[in-house]
């Protein structure tokens, strides 16, 4: 075979190879009607389901060579079910929304990890051991199934962009909005936050809990506001963590007598 037919043939096995990648993507809407995806769902235990049997149900897992899209419409998709996380031991996962005042995610409900320090559950969003995962112009927002938003359990990565955490509590003790692995355990993730507003209420909340990981904040917005005191702050980090912060507000608020407020508390830390 000559060199130009190599090529050819190459050619045509990558094209082959996309396009099969490309018909595993999913889309989410509260309506598929009309949909030209190959997979769509209108529920998110659905789509969680769908990614988590893989291969089981003849479609590859998501990973570096088979990044899988999980692209969002409008409208708000409340989780039932907390049967699968939304990513766990997989890799390589984009959900991406249309924008983050119109794609909501809420509901979940997923209960503390073990960890003497997780006490903050059920959560909105459970990710376990997953790297090269990213949120991109959604909503993460509490209901009555959750008290806080986000907990990352494990080693990995992940990396969230025009993102909007929308944490409400009027009686709700100790909320948090991001929790990581617990002290004592040797986390080398690194998270990714750039053009994010995060806000939380309630009586003792707390911003980003971090242990042992590395977070970079950059054009973002995190605002906490406590009704009884805050006790940790709005980026509270303990272990051998390392934080950076550029371009961004740390905002804290407290109306209670309780008054125990700092932007940044910090136990331990590799660098700032």
């Amino acid at each position: 075979m000559t060199t130009t037919g190599i090529r050819t043939l190459v050619t045509a096995l990558s094209l082959l190879l996309a396009s099969a990648a490309a018909s595993e993507d999913i889309e989410l809407r509260t309506d598929c009607t009309g949909s030209s995806a190959p997979l769509c769902f209108t529920d998110l235990a659905s789509v969680l389901a769908e990614i988590h049997q893989r291969p089981g149900n003849g479609r590859t897992p998501p990973g570096p060579t088979h990044p899988l899209a999980v692209e969002i419409g409008a409208g708000v998709f409340s989780l039932t079910s907390t049967t699968y996380p939304y990513c766990d031991g997989l890799s390589h996962i984009s959900s991406r929304g249309a924008g983050k005042d119109v794609t909501i995610l809420t509901g979940g409900g997923y209960p503390s990890q073990p960890g003497f320090l997780d006490a903050f559950g059920p959560y909105v969003v459970l990710i376990r051991n997953c790297s090269e995962v990213d949120f991109s112009g959604l909503m993460i927002k509490t209901d009555a199934s959750a008290n806080s938003g986000v907990r990352f359990s494990g080693s990995g990565g992940t990396w969230w962009s025009s993102v909007r955490m929308l944490l409400t509590h009027e009686n709700q003790v100790q909320p948090v909005i991001w929790l990581d692995a617990p002290i004592g355990v040797e986390d080398t993730s690194t998270h990714h936050w750039t053009d994010v507003q995060a806000k939380i209420d309630g009586v003792r909340p707390s911003g980003f809990w971090i242990t042992g990981s590395r977070h970079e904040f950059r054009a973002s917005h995190v605002r906490v506001e406590s009704s009884g005191g805050v006790i940790y702050g709005g980026i509270y980090g303990s272990g051998q963590f390392d934080l950076s912060v550029e371009g961004s507000l740390i905002e804290m608020i407290d109306t209670g007598a309780m008054a125990s407020i700092a932007a940044f508390w910090f136990t331990n830390a590799l660098g700032f």
